[in-house]
């Protein structure tokens, strides 16, 4: 595949996992091997992780998520995103407290043969607990 069609499934996953709460997408473009290297590493592995966390996080607080440029070279894409909504639901071990949220971070994708075999994730978390007031 090409970078253009990488960045274009990354891309339309995203938005669909996080803005229209579809996680077929998901099912389809992450591997079964997929490594998580996150900060808060997906609660299982492969497509079923991946999609069980995209859920948590919005089921917390993601309302509405915003990307910016999807850049790619070779097997990799990374791009910059900003998630919006209200505390809602548990996060971290937080109740839900209803204020309002913003937490931007920065991904970047491997892929192999279409699918997402490699994940980094780099947010930050100490704005969105000062946001809900956590110790």
């Amino acid at each position: 595949m090409s970078t253009e069609d990488n960045k274009n499934l990354v891309h339309r996953m995203f938005n669909e996992a996080f803005n229209q709460g579809d996680t077929t997408l998901i099912n389809k473009m992450i591997a079964p091997d997929y490594i998580d290297h996150s900060p808060i590493p997906a609660p299982a592995p492969g497509p079923e992780g991946f999609a069980k966390r995209t859920m948590a996080l919005r089921s917390a607080f993601v309302q509405k998520a915003l990307f910016g440029a999807f850049l790619a070279e070779n097997d990799l894409v990374a791009f910059t995103w900003t998630f919006q909504g209200v505390h809602q639901g548990a996060f971290a071990g937080i109740a839900a407290t209803g204020k309002t949220l913003t937490l931007s971070g920065i991904n970047v994708e491997r892929l192999e043969n279409g699918k997402i075999v490699e994940h980094w994730s780099h947010f930050d978390l100490a704005g969105l607990l000062k946001q809900i007031n956590a110790p």
